[in-house]
């Protein structure tokens, strides 16, 4: 239930609201590039909340893990033109959290991060055409 109420519910206001009201750009990539800052600035006070375990204490990779997980949960969006699937991913994700963080490292993180864009970007441009 935690994870419904902490992460799935972000996706009401990052996917449902916020990634289709980016209107700068049209850019799947600078949408999303955009959202993951968001998200990123969102979730630095909630990490310093003393009883929040799952949050990486280096910064830099869990950044890499939001700008991943930003372009899956926007292609997702794009996909299934709804915010649902990406509540229900964003709580999957959640629950996996703490095993894709513990012990992790940029040689391990930055691989996963570039294919989620590649793949993410790909689909979306495939959809598009």
């Amino acid at each position: 239930p935690w994870t419904f109420l902490y992460g799935g519910l972000e996706e009401v206001g990052w996917r449902w609201f916020l990634q289709d009201h980016l209107y700068f750009s049209k850019h799947f990539i600078t949408k999303m590039m955009v959202l993951s800052i968001v998200w990123f600035l969102w979730h630095i006070p909630i990490y310093q909340l003393p009883w929040i375990t799952a949050g990486s204490s280096n910064y830099l990779i869990f950044y890499l893990m939001i700008l991943g997980n930003t372009f899956l949960l926007g292609a997702l969006k794009e996909y299934s033109k709804g915010a649902v699937p990406c509540i229900l991913a964003h709580m999957l994700i959640d629950s996996l959290a703490v095993l894709m963080l513990v012990q992790s490292s940029l040689t391990q993180i930055i691989p996963l991060v570039i294919f989620e864009i590649l793949v993410s970007s790909w689909l979306v441009a495939m959809r598009k055409s």
